[in-house]
């Protein structure tokens, strides 16, 4: 809006000639919105690029791979946790037929150690 108000200021003003003050005033006034409307639009243009385009990429990209990875990193503790439990349940409990719940100490290694690597993540 102020560019065209300016182009018209501008237009108008030199109809009027470099003899009337009003005119010169017009023409100078509209070369002042002209600019104004320049710096204006380089500002939203510069704000878009620097902050808006990198906002919305934090939002559509970025935040959905850190849920991808809060919940992998979920899964994987409750993995640990539960293999863990269920060792503990195996050597502590003195049933007989409770000892097929074993589970190694490799697997459990290795269920701890995806944990601490999504962790890091």
């Amino acid at each position: 809006p102020e560019g065209i108000l300016g182009d018209c200021l501008v237009t108008y003003g030199k109809k009027l000639g470099d003899d009337s003050v009003f005119g010169m005033a017009m023409f100078e006034f509209g070369e002042g919105l002209k600019q104004m409307a320049d710096v204006k639009y380089a500002l939203d243009d510069t704000t878009k690029q620097s902050f808006l385009e990198p906002l919305h990429h934090l939002q559509t990209k970025d935040l959905k791979e850190v849920m991808h990875h809060r919940k992998k990193l979920q899964g994987r503790r409750l993995d640990f946790d539960c293999k863990r439990r269920r060792q503990a349940k195996g050597t502590h409990g003195s049933e007989i037929g409770k000892t097929c719940s074993n589970i190694p100490d490799d697997e459990i290694r290795q269920a701890e150690e995806k944990f601490a690597e999504s962790l890091h993540l």
